[in-house]
């Protein structure tokens, strides 16, 4: 995860763990994920997904039992027709934190 960190520029993030939560090793900065940010909306199904009010998915473990997930987007920006997603979050360590994508070109 940090070597494709580096790959992306974002030179001031770095994860001890995949999902970059609940570990005082992860840093980063504002920058460095409105880069990332940017970088994720040119993937179509993360487009899709972060815009989306809610989304389900199965997983399969290893074992094969399959398992339901369902996220709510707490995102109030959706309601914006300019607003296409991403996300809202909260961590003891960062406190609220907000990654936001628009398209002010097309009004």
């Amino acid at each position: 995860m940090n070597r494709f960190c580096k790959k992306l520029q974002l030179f001031n993030t770095k994860y001890a763990n995949p999902h970059g939560l609940m570990n005082k090793v992860n840093k980063s900065t504002t920058n460095d994920q409105a880069r990332l940010s940017a970088i994720a909306m040119e993937d179509k199904l993360f487009r899709e997904v972060v815009g989306c009010k809610k989304y389900s998915c199965s997983i399969i473990s290893k074992s094969g039992n399959q398992k339901t997930m369902n996220w709510v987007n707490t995102n109030k920006l959706l309601k914006m027709k300019e607003c296409l997603g991403i996300k809202t979050g909260f961590t003891s360590s960062a406190g609220p934190c907000l990654s936001s994508y628009f398209n002010l070109i097309d009004k």
